[in-house]
């Protein structure tokens, strides 16, 4: 009995050091607007790139930031219900020769850039 409480608490201690060690990236500078058939959202991002990142996009690394979205329609005395759900994928390569890079986008008929 005793192993077996010992072998749970060391994995939520595992488990819980986890998000400590994560990046601290954030989303600033946040616009929401909307034309009549979209929502647009504007945003930066901050602390992306540690230096850890940086050396490895550098040396020619692809490296790919995802976003995922849930947007929800808020109601009074029910439960929210859900609009959209997606996700968004960026990457991100240096070209070393070229000395250039190259942004990956999803949406439809999109060029790297």
């Amino acid at each position: 009995m005793n192993r077996k409480l010992l072998i749970i608490l060391i994995s939520l201690l595992l488990f819980i050091q986890t998000p400590a060690f994560a990046q601290d990236a954030k989303l600033v500078d946040i616009n929401i607007s909307n034309t009549r058939d979209d929502l647009l959202i504007y945003f930066n991002i901050e602390g992306a790139f540690r230096e850890k990142l940086k050396k490895a996009v550098l040396s020619g690394a692809p490296a790919t930031f995802s976003f995922y979205i849930n947007l929800y329609r808020a109601r009074n005395f029910w439960l929210d219900k859900k609009i959209a759900d997606i996700k968004v994928t960026h990457t991100i390569k240096y070209d070393i020769l070229k000395k250039e890079f190259t942004v990956t986008r999803p949406w439809k008929n999109s060029k790297p850039v």
